[in-house]
């Protein structure tokens, strides 16, 4: 019976430190992304007020700056993985997995109140956009939690639907 309860702890340890070991990398390459996502909000915005959707260019600007500022907040909050305990690695996945949800509408926004006002090569443009950040997202988010599954599900769905 001891050895069981020493297999379960030891096993908690390894989950642990596991997790602190995917945590780290997904964490720096998360806030090395911020600019890319700032710069992904501005053409967005931009190309929301050449097809005459201002409005949506202007709320899709604010939920990717705040997703942004979010993003980078969450790199240096939990940078230093290795003083991280249990609750504080749970708090950092469930916020990446929540910011990838903000990013995600961010995207939605676009494809549905921006996307129909645009014609070809912006149109096409749009849509490589969406599978470049999946791709860039694909480096950090998919080490984490559900953070990809989220973030590349929402996207995909809006654009398909």
């Amino acid at each position: 019976m001891l050895e069981d309860m020493l297999d379960a702890v030891n096993s908690d340890n390894t989950d642990e430190g596991v997790r602190r070991q995917l945590l780290a990398p997904a964490l720096r390459n998360s806030s090395r992304s911020v600019l890319l996502l700032v710069a992904a909000v501005l053409v967005i915005a931009a190309l929301a007020v050449d097809a005459g959707r201002p409005l949506a260019g202007f709320v899709a600007g604010v939920v990717g700056v705040l997703g942004s500022i979010w993003r980078y907040a969450i790199g240096r909050r939990f940078a230093d993985t290795g003083q991280l305990t249990a609750r504080e690695l749970d708090r950092a996945e469930w916020q990446l997995e929540a910011n990838a949800a903000m990013s995600g509408l961010l995207w939605a926004i676009g494809t549905t109140a921006i996307y129909p006002a645009l014609s070809g090569t912006t149109a096409t443009t749009y849509v490589s956009m969406i599978f470049g950040s999946i791709t860039v997202a694909a480096f950090f988010m998919t080490l984490v939690g559900r953070s990809f599954p989220i973030l590349a599900g929402i996207q995909l769905s809006v654009l398909i639907l």
